[in-house]
């Protein structure tokens, strides 16, 4: 939960004492998901594993990411943000 509060306006460029965007918006976080599940597939399969071990890490790997963007989405569910800080 806290990697999720440094990405929304309670503690975004606070903890790390950073100048950056003021919050990343929910929807980057949800789509990137996407993107990183599938350039991991090829990167996996590139390091001489068999194509039945590349798709159980593959699976695991998007069951992972699947869990940590569920994680992370919860601050922004949350009533203390406006809806444009979704």
């Amino acid at each position: 939960q806290e990697i999720a509060l440094r990405h929304t306006r309670l503690k975004k460029n606070t903890t790390d004492r950073v100048e950056s965007a003021p919050f990343i918006p929910l929807r980057y976080i949800l789509a990137f998901a996407a993107v990183i599940n599938e350039t991991t597939k090829p990167y996996l399969a590139a390091h001489g594993h068999e194509a039945l071990e590349v798709e159980k890490m593959h699976r695991a790997w998007c069951k992972s990411v699947q869990l940590q963007v569920t994680l992370w989405s919860q601050p922004y569910t949350s009533t203390t943000l406006a809806p444009n800080e979704w």
